[in-house]
């Protein structure tokens, strides 16, 4: 069995403004306390047997896969509820990660290696937001 090896955990901060909040008027009225940043945890592995099957069946053009960064938000909600305010939350937090992973994406291309993130909502490539 392969092991998995984290190769470089850390804390990344990241600072978004307003500009990418998915609904503006609403934070302000649902959260106007809160003070958000996009904080992002993550870690860079080696992937393991299962997620490599799963990783090739999401990216079937792809041959191996050499790490893998999941990345960890925290949330002021419990977002399994159901209300405005963690619908907000969600729309929110999908909207930084996905402001992160284009960014982070095209970093990696332009430098002339092969990147593509997962989006947490729907399971698709991040690249297809890329190329719209």
């Amino acid at each position: 069995m392969k092991s998995r090896q984290v190769i470089s955990p850390q804390v990344i901060s990241i600072h978004f403004t307003e500009a990418i909040d998915p609904d503006a008027t609403l934070t302000r009225r649902l959260a106007p306390s809160l003070t958000y940043t996009s904080d992002f945890q993550l870690s860079v592995h080696t992937p393991g047997t299962s997620l490599t099957k799963e990783l090739e069946l999401v990216f079937p053009s792809v041959q191996n896969i050499s790490f893998v960064i999941p990345t960890f938000q925290k949330s002021k909600f419990d977002l399994i509820a159901v209300s405005p305010e963690t619908q907000w939350e969600r729309n929110l937090l999908w909207a930084y990660f996905n402001e992160f992973a284009t960014r982070f994406i095209k970093l990696i291309q332009d430098k002339g290696y092969w990147a593509d993130g997962t989006d947490p909502c729907d399971g698709f490539p991040v690249s297809i937001l890329l190329y719209k």
